[in-house]
């Protein structure tokens, strides 16, 4: 298993080399600013060791990075943190599995995260071992590995339905990557479809565990986040759109492609309530509004 240290503290990769030269692991260690993710697609860590604060490399856009990239498995993750820390963390960490340390560092909690991601990394493997492809090709998007339109519309009207019994709150958004036929016209298929992939994965990572991403058509995905009220889903519907934005997707010969990804959003009215087809007609009205508009990037529909 190989165990990758990125912190910019020499006593931080002092102290690992120690704990994982013991239990016979491959330990490699970065430090510095230039070219992390490359040395990362280099390496292929299964258990990535970071400084949440890492400069230049902050939790959020570590782990856009890593999805941005040619990672052929994404490596658990253990972010070394400070208490103040700990909600940030949590809201990082999306598709990517992983946990968290507070420094001082005890070596007794790092050999347990160290045991636990090793079991999590075995029990992923044997989960793959003896899934049939039958419920993945079902309902997930083969390119993506989000939800595909079926499956997501599924889960959407539960979810809705569920919230008008309860008096939840929703919010509703229709991303789409406004480029996307410009970037498949000018590099080809490819890159089209690694743009996608990245837009996907970066949206997952940006909602939590619980919210609902799937791919609706072409260029656009659908996002649901249950529970939350309208200034909440404003928040994380920026969050999506500036974290897919402020990662360039990278072209085999090295340039780098910026990404226009536009979100109209609508929430759930507990007073009105409306069925699912109507609040995704809403979001696509708010969607239509803010292409139109070079300033404006999110959008919630207001009749």
């Amino acid at each position: 298993m190989k165990f990758l240290v990125l912190s910019d503290d020499q006593q931080t990769h002092n102290f690992f080399n120690e704990i994982i030269d013991d239990r016979s692991y491959e330990m490699f260690s970065i430090s510095g600013s230039d070219g992390i993710m490359s040395q990362m697609e280099k390496i292929q860590p299964d258990v990535l060791i970071a400084d949440f604060d890492y400069p230049g490399l902050e939790g959020f856009e570590l782990i856009n990075g890593i999805l941005a990239s040619d990672l052929q498995e994404y490596p658990y993750i253990v972010f070394l943190t400070d208490p103040n820390q700990n909600k940030h963390v949590i809201d990082c960490l999306g598709p990517i599995p992983g946990d968290f340390v507070n420094r001082p560092l005890d070596q007794g909690e790092i050999e347990a995260r160290l045991v636990i991601a090793d079991r999590m990394i075995s029990f992923k493997q044997q989960l793959l071992q003896k899934s049939g492809q039958s419920e993945s090709l079902a309902i997930y998007d083969q390119l993506t590995s989000v939800l595909n339109r079926q499956a997501v519309y599924e889960r959407a009207l539960a979810e809705v339905n569920r919230a008008q019994r309860g008096d939840i709150q929703i919010g509703l958004a229709m991303v789409e990557i406004v480029n996307l036929s410009e970037i498949h016209k000018g590099y080809g298929a490819e890159v089209s479809n690694q743009t996608i992939r990245f837009v996907a994965r970066a949206a997952r990572a940006n909602v939590r565990i619980y919210d609902i991403v799937g791919r609706w058509i072409g260029s656009k995905f659908l996002v649901l986040l249950p529970g939350i009220d309208e200034d909440f889903s404003k928040n994380i519907f920026e969050r999506i759109q500036k974290a897919i934005t402020t990662v360039k997707v990278k072209l085999p010969d090295g340039n780098l492609i910026d990404l226009d990804v536009r979100i109209g959003y609508v929430c759930l009215n507990q007073e009105k309530p409306e069925a699912l087809y109507v609040l995704i007609e809403k979001a696509n009205q708010a969607l239509e509004f803010v292409l139109k508009e070079d300033k404006i990037k999110v959008l919630k529909f207001d009749k």
